[in-house]
């Protein structure tokens, strides 16, 4: 991030006002830039796709729902962090955030995908012709909709629509694009399964089970104990600029007749770019915790499974593990203002749907 903050602020910028017509009567005036010598040099970027990497040139703000990028010097539909309400996502920055205090935000929230509207989905890539966004419309709306109907792991079919997708992304240099590769994302569908294992339809996001060592780098115990992943959000540049949290809702196996264990895993780690499309990610650390800490029956129940093998436990049921500079890679196949996919070092691929703001408040 630093190199591709030194090499932006480097260039010229060359401010240009437009007008863009949002949701009917309303309209915000949207600053661009010419950005000059640069890797897409005689295109006009939008000012939030460089925000981050101008610092001191641009004034910015975020939209606390759909994590874009907006000038500070707009009309009354850019953000301004009170009550004003984002010219992409329509909504109030008042409203994003929790007053519930609870991890999880009400479901009726927490599922709300990000739709693009036609103000965003014309910033970015100038040069992606209107054919080819309808054509990836409807290639994701088929891998969607194959997901949902697939039992186990993406099929052969969703790896072509992937494939296909690919060739058609509209943003290959996402390291210039802040807006687009931070936000908050929900796993879809992926092909990560864990080996041997049978995979069914009622087996959580990637219908299978895992192992808790495998789901948490082997930082807990007892690394055996089966646990079914049943969501998993991944916040990119959220807290900071690097912040970089893989958060896995868990549902743990326990004796016959017996509720499952209802926690969290949250992986967490800093992210950078080795390339225009390609990101590290180093992380740093890793806790395992209840769902519901507040509930008694659940925190006794939990303890009963996790303390005496986890000692360093507080007692709110959390324990924290750092992590010897756990290393991986994404490479970013396809990314536009509703959908991101990758494929990780390991060959996994994953599709998710970017939210309006954060499921999970950590």
């Amino acid at each position: 991030m630093s190199s591709s903050c030194s090499n932006m602020s480097a260039h010229l910028l060359l401010p240009i006002n437009v007008s863009l017509c949002i949701s009917g009567n309303r309209s915000s005036a949207v600053t661009w830039c010419r950005v000059a010598s640069h890797s897409v040099a005689g295109r006009r970027l939008p000012i939030f796709s460089s925000a981050v990497c101008t610092k001191g040139l641009v004034s910015k703000r975020r939209c606390r729902s759909c994590c874009a990028f907006v000038s500070s010097g707009g009309a009354k539909s850019a953000i301004d962090n009170r009550e004003s309400s984002c010219c992409c996502c329509s909504t109030s920055s008042s409203s994003s955030s929790s007053s519930s205090g609870s991890l999880f935000q009400p479901a009726a929230v927490k599922h709300e995908r990000v739709t693009a509207c036609s103000a965003v989905q014309n910033l970015g890539d100038l040069s992606v012709s209107q054919t080819d966004r309808d054509t990836a419309a409807k290639l994701k709306e088929e891998l969607l909709y194959q997901a949902s109907e697939t039992v186990g792991s993406l099929s052969e079919e969703s790896l072509t629509l992937i494939a296909k997708l690919e060739k058609l992304n509209p943003y290959p240099e996402a390291r210039e694009l802040p807006h687009l590769f931070n936000g908050c994302f929900e796993a879809v569908k992926s092909t990560l399964k864990q080996k041997g294992r049978e995979e069914r339809k009622d087996a959580g996001v990637f219908a299978t089970t895992f192992t808790l060592g495998r789901v948490a780098f082997n930082a807990f115990k007892p690394l055996g104990q089966e646990v079914v992943i049943t969501e998993t959000y991944n916040h990119v540049g959220q807290a900071s600029e690097d912040e970089y949290l893989i958060i896995s809702k868990i549902s743990v196996k326990v004796g016959e007749g017996e509720e499952p264990l209802e926690g969290l895993v949250v992986n967490a780690g800093k992210f950078s770019f080795v390339n225009p499309k390609d990101m590290e990610v180093v992380f740093v650390s890793t806790t395992l915790r209840p769902l519901h800490p507040e509930k008694e029956n659940d925190l006794r129940r939990w303890k009963e499974v996790f303390q005496e093998a986890n000692p360093s436990m507080d007692e709110r049921g959390f324990v924290t593990v750092q992590l010897p500079a756990a290393k991986g890679k994404l490479d970013l196949l396809y990314l536009d203002e509703e959908m991101r996919i990758t494929k990780g070092n390991l060959g996994n691929v994953f599709v998710t749907n970017r939210l309006k703001q954060s499921a999970v408040s950590v």
